[in-house]
């Protein structure tokens, strides 16, 4: 008995399939190839949000899946189509397969969903806006992990994942995403 082939999709059916409603690429590539470089519209599919994003999309709509050279994105679409997914496709060639046809590409910190639970108590809202008011375009809070939670006023940058959240634009290394999952940011004033 043969291994089962996953279904391919070439780049000019995948031009014509990315501008249909309801149509999903998946990359699975790493944090900083996404962040350089990405199909639209893509989601980054990594082992951090594979569940939710099975739990979670339209298992009748139209999937493209896509790594560096369409090896790699093979196995994901195996699994996809073993989860329930319908029509998955990998993007025969990948990523270098996409550039090389000259179509379209995205740039920048990727867009995330916050964290289930993650949110911001209203006092540090007010001081976090106050605080990015006095800054450039472009700055955002980093959540950092340097020794435990913390926060600085920075930019988005290879690796990371930008989100939304209680109005704010939050960004953090693509590895943390998870760890944020029920953590609530807030902000002591000291009193003297």
């Amino acid at each position: 008995m043969s291994a089962p082939t996953a279904p391919e999709i070439d780049v000019a059916a995948a031009t014509g399939v990315h501008g249909a409603e309801g149509a999903m690429f998946v990359d699975v590539r790493s944090p900083d190839a996404f962040h350089e470089g990405r199909i639209p519209g893509a989601t980054w599919l990594h082992g951090g949000n594979v569940q939710e994003f099975i739990n979670g999309a339209d298992k009748s709509k139209p999937l493209v899946v896509y790594c560096y050279k369409g090896n790699a994105s093979k196995g994901a679409t195996l699994d996809l189509l073993a989860s329930g997914f319908a029509d998955v496709k990998s993007l025969a060639g990948g990523m270098t397969a996409w550039r090389e046809a000259g179509s379209p590409l995205a740039q920048g910190a990727p867009k995330a969903e916050a964290p289930k639970g993650f949110g911001v108590a209203e006092l540090a809202k007010t001081k976090l806006e106050q605080y990015l008011s006095g800054e450039s375009e472009g700055t955002c809070v980093r959540v950092t992990a340097d020794g435990g939670w913390g926060l600085a006023l920075d930019s988005s940058g290879a690796g990371d994942v930008v989100f939304m959240t209680d109005g704010l634009e939050f960004v953090v290394a693509g590895q943390l995403l998870d760890g944020l999952k029920g953590l609530t940011i807030g902000f002591i004033e000291e009193v003297n």
